[in-house]
């Protein structure tokens, strides 16, 4: 080919490398943005797995709590008012039941929060999510059957003179003897610790176990 050849061909290939590196840079600036949505995706994804998990940690405090407030106990007994269908059903005695009623009701929300996010968080986060929800519902199992017989040894007692059994004092005590000390308390912290574990990467490092 003679110069004079060189010089028309060479503005068609600087168009052609030009497009060549536009159409790579396209194809880069696609697979950044994705990489953006799924990582946004996962932050808001751990971000309210641990915000539901943090919920159910209050509502499980409240309810171990041996204190009943004034505003609790009649908000728990208009909740037992308005759910009777019968206006002759019997009214509950003992308002402590009540109560006990409506702050297993407040634990029951974020846990159903918490069991839908964790579905999506073991597809974004990572499997083992749902082993780690296996051991707080576990935790929270165990301090409802304390509750449910504490509650049952309640509605007896007026009728029942025998002493607390062991099984009694040990249910009561996971009820309500709170502490940092307390098992209750150490497995529930051990198992934020390990959802902090699985989410923190995925929220910057601002996760802690608290």
């Amino acid at each position: 080919m003679t110069p004079d050849d060189w010089i028309r061909l060479a503005p068609d290939a600087v168009t052609a490398v030009a497009a060549l590196l536009g159409g790579t840079g396209a194809i880069i600036g696609v697979n950044t943005w994705k990489k953006q949505l799924r990582g946004q995706h996962a932050y808001d994804v751990a971000r309210k797995t641990y915000l539901a998990l943090l919920q159910v940690r209050e509502t499980l405090d409240a309810l171990r709590s041996p204190f009943f407030l004034p505003d609790e106990v009649w908000t728990a007994m208009k909740e037992d008012e308005s759910s009777r269908s019968d206006p002759e059903e019997p009214r509950e005695v003992d308002v402590s039941l009540s109560a006990y009623r409506h702050r297993w009701n407040a634990v029951v929300v974020p846990m159903q929060t918490l069991d839908m996010l964790v579905l999506e968080a073991e597809i974004v986060i990572s499997p083992t999510i749902r082993e780690v929800f296996g051991d707080l519902r576990k935790v929270v199992a165990t301090v409802k059957v304390a509750m449910d017989h504490t509650m049952d040894r309640q509605k007896k007692k007026k009728n029942d003179a025998t002493p607390l059994s062991d099984l009694d004092l040990r249910q009561y005590e996971i009820l309500h003897v709170r502490g940092r000390n307390d098992p209750i308390t150490k497995e529930l912290e051990a198992v934020i610790a390990k959802f902090a574990t699985l989410l923190r990467p995925h929220l910057g490092g601002s996760t802690k176990a608290v």
